[in-house]
């Protein structure tokens, strides 16, 4: 009798133990869940995971709507871009999207403390993320068309233009950065510096960089870190890009009574 009592009562006890230990599983993985939907708009990638880990803790009804919540946000989806830590402020991208290099808003969008994230996908289509830890104040990111460069204005000092070299495949991804003062900038604030820029773009061959500031286009050599103006009859301008070559740029002029229209063009011989 007593023999059969302490194995009832160990049984019981088992019981009790598994019972325990399920509940306090589910109420893991429903913590979890909560959180995967919280990290939804912010950051859509960890959100999956974090679902994903809600379902392996306990696979309760509320972890898989959310496993299917994440499926049907990307079945559509060849990769994503996600894990950028702050609201994403510009994006650029090389031509196959491959190179990408993104801008923050750290701390919101009134901080002016703007950070800088690149995403490069190698061959085998793995995405490395870097986190440019040393940028502050970004304002423009680029891009160059094979990707092989990136670069962004840093409201810093005044101005700075910051670029690197970019190894798809290697160890190393990111290269070091190199700095070119831009004295036209003067010594601005940040958010004068970003209302009166207008462009910026890659050569063709991403040897050169064009700016617009106030109007005032520069183009610059970034391997003999020297700048040049436009010919005194180009009017002041809104923007200005690269053509198909490094010695014509494609520009806006500012609106205003002699260009007649704000969405007018024209070609501009730099070579």
């Amino acid at each position: 009798m007593v023999l059969a009592l302490i194995a009832g009562l160990g049984t019981f006890l088992v019981y009790q133990s598994q019972v325990s230990a399920q509940r306090e599983a589910e109420g893991r993985s429903r913590s979890l869940t909560s959180l995967a939907d919280e990290l939804t708009k912010r950051d859509p990638g960890l959100a999956s995971l974090v679902a994903i880990a809600a379902h392996d803790v306990a696979p309760t009804r509320e972890a898989r709507n959310a496993l299917l919540r994440r499926y049907d946000q990307f079945k559509d989806d060849s990769w994503v871009l996600t894990g950028t830590e702050s609201p994403v402020k510009d994006v650029a991208m090389s031509t196959d999207g491959a190179v990408t290099l993104v801008t923050t808003e750290i701390g919101g969008a009134l901080s002016w403390q703007n950070g800088a994230v690149l995403f490069v996908r190698g061959a085998g289509g793995r995405i490395h993320r870097e986190y440019l830890r040393l940028a502050q104040q970004v304002l423009y990111p680029l891009v160059s068309r094979d990707g092989r460069r990136i670069a962004y204005l840093s409201a810093q000092e005044g101005g700075t233009l910051v670029w690197h070299d970019v190894h798809r495949d290697a160890k190393n991804v990111l290269g070091p950065a190199h700095t070119i003062r831009n004295s036209d900038f003067g010594d601005i604030e940040v958010r004068s510096l970003e209302q009166n820029l207008g462009s910026a773009d890659f050569s063709p061959d991403a040897g050169e960089v064009v700016m617009v500031v106030g109007g005032r286009a520069r183009v610059w050599d970034l391997a003999a870190e020297k700048g040049r103006g436009l010919p005194s009859r180009v009017p002041a301008l809104e923007k200005a890009r690269f053509g198909p070559d490094e010695n014509t740029l494609v520009a806006q002029p500012r609106y205003g009574d002699e260009t007649g229209a704000d969405s007018s063009v024209m070609a501009v011989d730099i070579g």
